[in-house]
């Protein structure tokens, strides 16, 4: 959009969707543990899916906080920080 600085996909957002694909292993990984009754692993999984989570929150707030735009600069903002606040939300 004209006026907007965007981001680089290619770095915050790039290794927040690893992250993300990380705790989609690490969970599942957890959930199989448990099933097999090995609850030490299955507990150290969850625990990694538990610190992923807090890693994915806290590069969201700091890619919040490092943008060139708010949430009222077009609609481009409003799209960015609705998708992104909600998909973060969910996490």
């Amino acid at each position: 959009p004209i006026g907007i600085v965007t981001l680089d996909y290619k770095a915050v957002p790039l290794v927040n969707t690893l992250i993300l694909l990380s705790s989609g292993f690490s969970i599942t990984a957890s959930h199989n543990y448990m099933l097999s009754k090995s609850y030490s692993s299955a507990f150290l999984y969850l625990a990694l899916t538990i610190g992923l989570g807090l890693g994915f929150s806290l590069l969201q707030y700091l890619e919040y906080s490092n943008t060139y735009f708010t949430i009222s600069d077009s609609v481009y903002g409003s799209s960015f920080f609705l998708l992104t606040g909600c998909h973060a939300l969910h996490i």
